[in-house]
């Protein structure tokens, strides 16, 4: 796939089904007391949205996200939300960062792109180095940006969790994590409160 510049598409082969937001059915109960929790709490670098499954935890927050951006043209003012859903292959954490920049450019056009070449480079570099590199990227975001992690507990092992408590502990007032799942994530989530993230 070509982009519109010419180019190939180094994120051609990523499912795109999985970068869209879920749309909202017609029959949805609105549930206004937490979309104003979620309202308050957008500023926020990080929201979590757990409870079992069939609590409708996916229908509130992409609800919320379609009031928010609606509301957001009415005042001309916009903040980007990004969504990705994630299912067990994510749990690689190269993978993961391969989803997360592709969920990133449906909201702003070649989003990350040293941090893209790093991942897919022959020769990766460190975790450490990559980490750094997107951190810097995202410091450079034109705008801010709701960044939706779906599923999470279909993240398996600690290399995400870890790259996610890095994203966060260096968090940059321009991406506002939102994780929605049915257990509480296997991030510090304490020591998180603790720092007011």
């Amino acid at each position: 796939m070509k982009t519109n510049t010419g180019k190939l598409n180094p994120l051609a082969n990523l499912k795109q089904t999985k970068l869209h937001r879920p749309r909202p059915t017609r029959y949805l109960v609105e549930r206004q007391r937490l979309l104003e929790r979620l309202d308050n709490g957008k500023d926020a670098p990080l929201i979590l949205v757990c409870a079992p499954a069939g609590y409708g935890k996916t229908t509130l927050v992409s609800s919320w996200i379609e009031s928010m951006q609606v509301r957001n043209k009415q005042r001309s003012a916009t903040m980007p939300a990004a969504w990705l859903t994630l299912d067990e292959y994510d749990s690689d954490v190269m993978l993961f960062l391969e989803y997360l920049i592709g969920a990133l450019r449906m909201v702003v056009e070649g989003a990350c792109p040293k941090t893209l070449d790093l991942i897919l480079s022959l020769q990766q570099p460190s975790m450490k180095v990559i980490t750094t590199s997107l951190i810097n990227e995202i410091v450079q975001l034109p705008e801010s940006i709701i960044l939706v992690l779906d599923d999470y507990q279909n993240i398996q092992g600690q290399a995400v969790h870890d790259l996610l408590e890095e994203l966060l502990d260096l968090s940059s007032p321009l991406l506002h994590l939102v994780l929605i799942s049915r257990i509480n994530p296997s991030i510090p989530l304490a020591s998180l409160r603790a720092k007011g993230l």
